[in-house]
């Protein structure tokens, strides 16, 4: 238990050496092989290693096929932007433990990318059943935020907001809603309270959160300078790819904000989530109305001129 503590310290640390040390030591001693092939997988995917994660959690659950192995699989291949086997193995937690509510909220998120919202809708509102958890709370309202519904979306991260959470993505989700739904001083003043975390050191303010957050209040240096910073360090996401389209957007870096929307669409997220009018601007571009066509989303400019937005 000791051992696994000290793991999980380093882990959280960004301590791989002395991570990859106490399991060595584990292995000498420990009489659970699943458990020194589970921190093993963590060690991997921590460190990005997504192929190597896969195995080492593939050995732990078929030793043991607990569901803290079974969801890290299912978490490994979501982050590695593996959408058949997330789904696969998805199933398989929910076929064995149909009310656990992190599987549940990891589904939802998946279907979520996928532009499955209605689907996502139902898992997250049986997640909340079950649990009510403010983070899944706003992820119920991104949903709504993504079909055009703004005050269900703001009502939704309001009351997880109201819940004492302060997790930054939540923050700037409202944010996002209060903007969209004109009351840009509410916005400004959640954008800036995100400014002033970051600028602070204030860690649980992701860096694609903080870059996004700049960008809303048109500090465009600061945010372009953390997506070159952190490009290497943020996971293959295509949220990371989309917050850096925005990024870029605001920015009026035309070319730069095409690249990311493609490799957003290529990781999988569905081309609903560049419907927002902040995204506008690109319709002035042939290569975003080619992609948005290609994604399924051909209406997504024909409301609007097609020359550049200002």
């Amino acid at each position: 238990l000791l051992d696994i503590c000290w793991f999980d310290l380093y882990i959280a640390r960004d301590d791989y050496e002395q991570a990859a040390r106490v399991v060595e030591r584990m292995n000498t001693h420990s009489t659970d092989p699943a458990l020194t092939s589970f921190l093993q997988g963590e060690l991997r995917f921590n460190v990005n290693d997504f192929e190597g994660a896969e195995h080492h959690y593939s050995r732990a659950i078929a030793i043991h096929p607990s569901m803290e192995y079974l969801y890290a699989r299912s978490r490994n291949a979501f982050y590695a932007g593996d959408i058949e086997n997330t789904g696969a193995y998805l199933e398989e937690i929910l076929q064995r433990y149909p009310y656990n509510t992190v599987a549940l909220n990891l589904k939802g998120i998946y279907l979520m990318e996928l532009g499955q919202l209605d689907a996502a809708i139902e898992v997250f509102k049986q997640s909340l059943a079950l649990q009510a958890d403010p983070l899944q709370r706003a992820n119920l309202g991104v949903i709504y935020m993504m079909q055009g519904d703004y005050q269900l979306a703001r009502e939704q991260f309001q009351i997880a907001y109201d819940d004492d959470s302060r997790d930054s993505v939540l923050v700037l989700n409202l944010a996002d809603t209060e903007s969209l739904l004109g009351n840009q001083t509410r916005a400004d003043e959640l954008y800036n309270s995100l400014v002033r975390r970051s600028n602070e050191g204030d860690p649980s303010v992701l860096p694609e959160v903080s870059a996004q957050a700049y960008a809303q209040v048109g500090q465009f240096e600061q945010a372009l300078t953390i997506l070159r910073e952190h490009k290497t360090e943020w996971a293959e996401r295509p949220f990371y790819a989309y917050a850096a389209a925005l990024v870029y957007t605001l920015a009026s870096q035309n070319i730069s904000a095409l690249i990311e929307v493609d490799n957003a669409l290529r990781g999988g997220l569905d081309a609903i989530f560049f419907d927002p009018p902040w995204f506008d601007r690109l319709c002035g571009e042939q290569r975003f109305v080619t992609l948005m066509h290609k994604a399924g989303n051909g209406q997504r400019c024909e409301a609007l001129e097609q020359s550049p937005l200002e």
